[in-house]
């Protein structure tokens, strides 16, 4: 559909971090984990993530234990099908004995994959656990984000110089919402919630924004009328 001006992101923060124990993977759910708050600020519109591999669900298939419960890799594959008909379930990978799935509307999590009734044996419920293994961890990453310093940063004090894997929070407002102020409160909201949310060895760097241009721009205009009305 056409895209207007608010559609555009006003503020951006970019997550990054220089320890090598941590990947996109892991600065992904951070950002997540921020999204939600962010979007509780009045004037908030879309709050995305941009980058990291993507999340997705590992089922590793166990013949051997199918066999023994009577259902087979297609019984799963309906089974899945069914209870998160809002999301494809993947195609049969690995040799046939690994599904991958998005988690959606009725598939939350790991545990509601592992409590999926996938068959009936002995007059009792199989239960997905008993036949396969679910794991929950990254996809392949389809997209790449990497933050680079350059001989500026330590005018805006970041020590480390050098590309470090990285994602993107993008935050756009309302139609009629002040960009400055949104902007503003999702700055303080981040400065909040470091040291929870956002853990040590995460950085926060601010790469866009235009509430501060919305409010110089306002201030030079506000400026240049007075000076033609004195």
């Amino acid at each position: 559909k056409p895209k207007g001006i608010d559609d555009v992101p006003i503020v951006s923060f970019t997550l990054w971090t220089a320890d090598a124990e941590r990947a996109g993977f892991e600065l992904q759910q951070v950002s997540r984990a921020i999204e939600t708050e962010l979007k509780r600020i009045p004037g908030t519109r879309d709050v995305l993530t941009i980058g990291g591999p993507g999340h997705v669900i590992r089922v590793n298939m166990d013949t051997v234990r199918m066999n023994a419960h009577g259902v087979t890799a297609q019984d799963l594959r309906a089974a899945l099908q069914l209870a998160n008909a809002s999301q494809p379930a993947g195609s049969l990978v690995a040799g046939n004995q690994e599904v991958l799935v998005q988690t959606g509307t009725y598939l939350e999590s790991a545990e509601d994959v592992r409590s999926l009734v996938v068959g009936v044996h002995d007059q009792r419920p199989v239960f997905l656990r008993d036949v396969a293994d679910v794991i929950d961890g990254p996809d392949q990453p389809a997209q790449y984000v990497w933050f680079g310093t350059g001989a500026a940063a330590q005018q805006r004090g970041i020590e480390q110089q050098g590309m470090f894997p990285a994602v993107t929070l993008a935050l756009s407002k309302k139609p009629g919402a002040n960009a400055a102020d949104v902007a503003r409160a999702a700055m303080q909201r981040l400065d909040n919630l470091r040291g929870s949310l956002i853990p040590d060895g995460v950085e926060v760097t601010v790469t866009r924004d235009y509430g501060k241009t919305a409010n110089d721009k306002a201030a030079q205009l506000i400026g240049k009328l007075a000076f033609a009305t004195a």
